[in-house]
């Protein structure tokens, strides 16, 4: 997925790739900087809140927490009253929260706390990126593929990206003063900018031997009681293993298993 942004107020431009949620993100506060953002994606973009190769994790079980959904709300007032009227649940009191680890479940008396917001990613996506296309001085160009870096002369400055469209034909130069990728862990900037002379960054890699999988559900009414986030962890003396259901809009649930044991968690966690 890649997403470009030129903005140009005061006389600068900017692009950015990846209409990830971060990118879109970037794209929201930097328009306030500047005139113009282009935003540029390889994948087409669904007008409607459905899952997209380019974001492979968004089938799995997402919410949005406290901090993030003020952070949302403050980009894009209205966000959350826009996603409680489209159906997603919202988590506030301790009995709509099911915690249990290694048999013991956690107490679920208390007053209500801040609300977690339980959209499904293409859902949540959607919304905001309908948001950042309302701006006016923000356009989404979709299929569309950044193919390596522009550079002065002399190569001591980045200017620009060249763009490729998804059905071919000729490239095309996106200038700019400052470039955003929001790419992720697929992004090749890295190693564009390794072949134009620059040095790499320092990496350090921490690993996670954590294998899971998920499928949404669809539940006859009422089968979740008052609870709208289900979460059972084995105890400290087991197999590290786990299963979430979370609601989410659509009448449907997420559910996620995950454990670090067994060579292919999709049997078990779909098959179970």
């Amino acid at each position: 997925m890649q997403e470009g942004w030129e903005w140009g107020r005061s006389g600068r431009t900017r692009w950015c790739w990846a209409p990830s949620m971060g990118g879109l993100l970037a794209a929201r506060v930097l328009a306030d900087a500047y005139e113009r953002v282009t935003v540029v994606e390889r994948d087409p973009l669904p007008e409607s809140g459905s899952d997209r190769r380019g974001v492979p994790q968004g089938r799995h079980a997402h919410a949005l927490l406290p901090r993030g959904a003020q952070i949302l709300e403050g980009l894009f007032p209205g966000l959350l009253a826009g996603l409680v009227a489209g159906g997603v649940p919202v988590t506030r009191e301790p009995r709509e929260f099911w915690f249990s680890v290694g048999g013991h479940l956690l107490c679920r008396d208390g007053e209500a706390g801040e609300p977690v917001y339980q959209p499904s990613r293409p859902h949540l996506e959607h919304r905001v990126r309908s948001r950042v296309r309302a701006l006016p001085n923000v356009s989404v160009r979709d299929r569309c593929e950044v193919a390596g870096l522009v550079t002065t002369p002399v190569r001591d400055r980045v200017t620009g990206a060249r763009v490729l469209p998804a059905g071919g034909g000729a490239d095309e130069i996106l200038a700019a003063d400052l470039i955003v990728d929001a790419t992720g862990r697929g992004g090749r900037t890295t190693a564009w900018l390794k072949a134009i002379g620059y040095d790499l960054p320092a990496e350090e890699r921490v690993p996670v031997d954590v294998k899971y999988a998920s499928r949404y559900l669809r539940l006859r009414a009422g089968a979740l009681r008052d609870e709208k986030l289900v979460q059972v962890m084995a105890g400290p003396a087991d197999p590290p293993t786990g299963m979430v259901l979370v609601a989410k809009e659509g009448d449907r649930a997420a559910r996620h298993r995950g454990d670090t044991m067994t060579p292919d968690p999709c049997a078990r966690a779909i098959g179970a």
